[in-house]
């Protein structure tokens, strides 16, 4: 029995996670090639939109880095969304407005998060298409127009998410952002249902309405709010954005990765929207069963791996654990994106594997966060 409940649950989560990803490289497949992007005299007038609340030491760099993006200028309007900043950072955006055309300021004094800068600046501005970007992000030269040509060339889609490159030397948070920006493009190719990261992502605004005022994470909930209006959600693997604000430890790492996953489930737990499709309500029940099932399966399947070693059918527990261990390195060797860490493939293996159980015990403890920060009845 010991070894039935073994396989079952090993089973299970070997089809959950590699099943799954080999359904999503088929269907992708499927699509074929993407469709070219437009050329420049079709590149469409745009607004970006930066959100900040007390960020004087960073807000001149990141406004020297949109000036360097490859988007024809005349057509970009920058606007910054102070969301009641107690330090010098308004002044700061006010003397640049002063030399730079195009660039605007609004105040949210009292802003309760992100979504309500965001719903601020698209109740002003006037384009249909919307990069946003945090201020602790430094985008590649072809970053916006390659999120803005991948969202023109495909008129179903309504976001369109930058790969995101965390700087840190901490390889569990490196290997950790390869999976997701992975994960997030073949579900979008294959589904047209992936997510977005809020560092740097492009929005038809036609695709989502109102932002809630206590959105917890408004990048997941724009994606969500686009793929219930029937739009695709994609990751464009040309648009290349370096996430500077990024743990550098792994205390650092659990700490965030809980906080992050709470707020990714507070968003999926809540009301559905209205006349959402059916594969809506398909993948939110699919994400929650990864973010809630799928952890509470792992426990059971190495607590049975563990009984087995002290049983004559021990070597089936090593058997299970090559099942895994085996795809997901290969995976990790055949990686480009990690460079040279290739070459150390003992520190590439044990962080890989540090990253495993560290998912694990945020996501075991994830679901019981998110209860203690839902209000009744919401």
């Amino acid at each position: 029995m010991l070894l039935i409940g073994f396989l079952a649950a090993a089973g299970l989560l070997w089809v959950s996670v590699f099943g799954y990803l080999l359904v999503l490289v088929a269907l992708a497949l499927r699509r074929g090639r993407p469709r070219p992007t437009p050329p420049d005299d079709e590149l469409p007038n745009i607004t970006v939109v930066v959100p900040v609340r007390n960020e004087a030491p960073l807000i001149a760099a990141k406004l020297a880095d949109l000036l360097g993006a490859d988007y024809p200028a005349d057509r970009v309007t920058t606007v910054v969304v102070d969301g009641g900043s107690t330090d010098a950072t308004a002044a700061l955006v006010e003397a640049a407005r002063a030399n730079r055309a195009g660039l605007e300021l609004v105040r949210v004094d009292g802003a309760r998060g992100k979504a309500e800068q965001l719903n601020a600046a698209l109740r002003r501005v006037r384009q249909e298409v919307v990069v946003v970007t945090d201020v602790d992000t430094a985008l590649d030269p072809a970053c916006i127009r390659a999120l803005v040509g991948t969202l023109m060339a495909d008129r179903s889609a309504g976001v369109v998410g930058a790969r995101v490159r965390p700087a840190t030397h901490l390889l569990e948070e490196r290997i950790h952002w390869w999976l997701l920006n992975s994960l997030w493009w073949l579900e979008g190719e294959a589904l047209g249902a992936g997510a977005v990261s809020g560092v740097c992502y492009a929005v038809r605004r036609s695709a989502i309405a109102e932002l809630p005022a206590d959105c917890a994470a408004e990048d997941i909930r724009v994606a969500l709010a686009a793929n219930a209006r029937g739009y695709r959600v994609r990751l464009c693997r040309h648009a290349l954005a370096t996430e500077l604000r990024v743990p550098q430890t792994l205390r650092e790492f659990l700490r965030f990765r809980r906080r992050r996953g709470a707020a990714y489930v507070r968003e999926l737990l809540r009301e559905p929207p209205a006349g959402a499709p059916r594969r809506w309500h398909v993948m939110r029940k699919l994400r929650l069963y990864y973010f809630v099932v799928m952890p509470t399966l792992a426990a059971v399947a190495a607590t049975a791996g563990l009984m087995l070693c002290a049983t004559p059918q021990w070597q089936w527990t090593g058997a299970g654990a090559a099942a895994f261990a085996v795809p997901a390195l290969g995976a990790l060797f055949a990686s480009t994106t990690l460079g040279a860490t290739r070459r150390r493939w003992w520190r590439l293996s044990l962080a890989a594997s540090r990253l495993a159980g560290l998912t694990w015990l945020s996501l075991l403890g994830m679901p019981r966060a998110v209860r203690l920060q839902i209000a009744p009845g919401e």
